[in-house]
């Protein structure tokens, strides 16, 4: 699955960036004190972070904007000086970081950190304008052109990117910041095929796009079954291996509107693609139909419409929540969600005798899951199982039969977690693991600006404490947490570690946006891991310079990562890393 998000400047230019849902961890709520489970209704998610450079610098002033997994943006801020932002009031669903500034272009990851506090860290690539022309076979401007802008090589978030824009009366176009690294430019204009033109690392001057000579044929589309007043779209979705490699195309090339007669065109634009109908609330039959280039026929799609008990289904449930000795207890708020989807959230409150009644979001007989929001009760029941959220879950069918909902005590972990100089580890990423169980527990949350942590209601045990600040290695510790008592984190241990600086020259030029990976020098590769998230390349910035810090101590080397194996390191030899110390290494490429 693929997470999408979009920012739009202007009328004109959209910059997207996509963040993969493997390094999503999907959890709807964090524990959270009775005064704050009031406001939890409204959204009271606290989410810490910074805005850096590919040398670990902060970005100051940039803008940040939170948005859902939908894309819809939640919140925005401006990071400080030293890059660092913090939001509050966000919901508990499933959330994505974005962010602009300066001379950096826009990033986003998705936040991995859950609980009431989490963090996402988030590093941007340098940048500059992009400015191009696109003409006819004629050499005539083709004006209204619609232009897709890529990375050749496909890297991962934070540094998956493209841009689409439309070019003027005079076929021009412009982006306000794009890549260094080598982009491929595409064009479109109606009826004819597309135009390319790729952009060198650097760059240097405009980017001219020529459309080839030629026509294109359309492939008629009829749907029938239409909803009145509902816009509806006919799309055309890539094969699987050009979506990897991040091959994209303009949006007018692959999309169009359904008319009021249940028509509408597309284009044969010579590559393979499937046709779908997009109507909300409305499903199609056939789902897709494949279509191979110069092969162009009617498509027929049929629409029905969703009832809406399957588009938005709900159960009305019943219980009481008691504690261990089977007291009834009141006024604790009771969530409910859809096992596999987090975001669809229910609640209710319990009353004076315990009882609740909740609408469940699942149609009857389908797995729901229950838990609780409260600082000192849980769900006690044995196979209720604690989420990475710190939430206790009973996954049970929805139904009328009325539940019996048994709460315990948890502990309290709160305090301020310390780094490797004693001082608070801001914004770092928590994690908790039980010990010594038969199922893997993991809870993941952070530490706000000031280093404090606080997570509620866990199950007693011994758990295996680490956290996880920028650009530097993970710090481990173990706590044992009593139920109904409160402790504070341990001290950790943190792994020796140094860092290196260098920079990446070829043809005796600083190499721009180059991307690497560190290695050991016995050949095992090691990715660079950005916060324990998922793995990111190196980055050297527009002068070619490279940092990494947080390299446990022995033997690197620095691989260039590209996708045709045309580059070559002159001087591929290794460095040492040592506690403490900064290894200078400069890197010689021949492309």
């Amino acid at each position: 699955m693929t997470l999408r998000g979009s920012f739009v400047r202007g009328d004109e230019v959209r910059m997207h960036t996509t963040v993969t849902a493997g390094a999503l961890v999907l959890v709807a709520f964090a524990v959270a004190s009775p005064t704050q489970a009031a406001g939890a209704a409204k959204g009271d998610v606290r989410l810490v972070g910074r805005i850096v450079s590919v040398l670990h610098e902060g970005v100051p002033a940039a803008e940040v904007w939170v948005t859902d997994a939908q894309g819809q943006r939640l919140a925005r801020t401006v990071a400080d000086g030293d890059g660092y932002y913090q939001l509050a009031r966000l919901p508990f669903v499933p959330l994505q970081v974005h962010a602009s500034g300066g001379d950096k272009v826009e990033g986003a990851i998705a936040v991995a950190s859950n609980g009431l506090v989490r963090e996402a860290t988030l590093m941007l690539e340098d940048g500059d304008p992009l400015r191009g022309t696109v003409v006819l076979p004629d050499g005539s401007a083709a004006a209204g052109a619609a232009v897709m802008v890529t990375a050749e090589e496909r890297l991962g978030p934070p540094f998956e990117w493209y841009a689409e824009t439309t070019a003027d009366a005079k076929g021009q176009w412009t982006l306000p910041m794009a890549p260094l690294r080598p982009l491929v430019v595409s064009a479109f204009a109606a009826g004819r095929p597309l135009g390319e033109a790729k952009v060198a690392r650097g760059r240097a001057g405009d980017v001219r796009v020529a459309i080839p000579a030629g026509e294109l044929t359309t492939r008629p589309v009829r749907v029938t079954g239409m909803p009145a007043g509902t816009a509806v779209r006919v799309v055309c979705e890539l094969g699987l291996e050009r979506r990897r490699t991040g091959y994209r195309v303009p949006t007018p090339a692959i999309e169009a509107i359904v008319d009021a007669a249940g028509t509408a065109a597309l284009w044969d634009l010579q590559i393979g693609y499937g046709v779908r109908v997009v109507a909300p609330g409305w499903k199609s039959m056939p789902i897709s139909i494949p279509c191979k280039p110069g092969t162009a026929r009617d498509l027929e799609f049929v629409l029905t419409a969703v009832a809406p008990e399957d588009v938005a289904p709900s159960t009305r449930m019943t219980g009481r929540l008691v504690d261990e000795v089977g007291w009834p207890l009141a006024d604790v708020t009771i969530q409910s969600r859809y096992e596999s989807s987090p975001d669809r959230v229910a609640k209710a409150t319990s009353e004076g005798d315990g009882t609740f009644a909740i609408d469940v979001p699942v149609s009857e007989q389908v797995l729901c899951q229950f838990g609780l929001v409260s600082r000192e009760w849980r769900l006690g029941a044995q196979d209720a199982k604690l989420g990475a959220e710190g939430v206790s879950w009973l996954t049970i069918k929805a139904g009328s039969k009325p539940l019996r909902l048994y709460a315990t005590r948890g502990g309290t972990l709160k305090g301020t977690v310390l780094g490797p100089s004693r001082t608070p580890l801001a914004a770092a990423k928590v994690e908790l693991t039980a010990v010594q169980t038969t199922q893997p527990v993991r809870v993941v949350t952070a530490t706000d600006a000031a280093g404090r942590l606080d997570v509620a209601a866990l199950p007693a045990g011994t758990y295996a404490f680490q956290a996880t600040g920028f650009g530097m290695p993970a710090g481990h510790g173990q706590v044992v947490i009593t139920a109904g008592e409160e402790v504070a984190p341990p001290a950790l241990t943190f792994a020796a570690a140094g860092e290196v600086r260098g920079t990446a020259t070829g043809a005796g030029a600083a190499l721009p946006t180059v991307a690497f990976v560190p290695a050991r020098e016995e050949g095992r590769y090691v990715m660079h891991l950005l916060r324990g998230d998922g793995s990111a390349p190196v980055l050297t910035d527009r002068n070619g310079r490279f940092r990494v810090p947080g390299l446990a101590e022995g033997s690197w080397m620095m691989l260039p990562r590209v996708a045709d194996g045309q580059a070559a390191v002159k001087n591929q030899a290794s460095f040492a890393i040592e506690a403490g110390r900064v290894t200078t290494f400069d890197v010689t490429i021949d492309w």
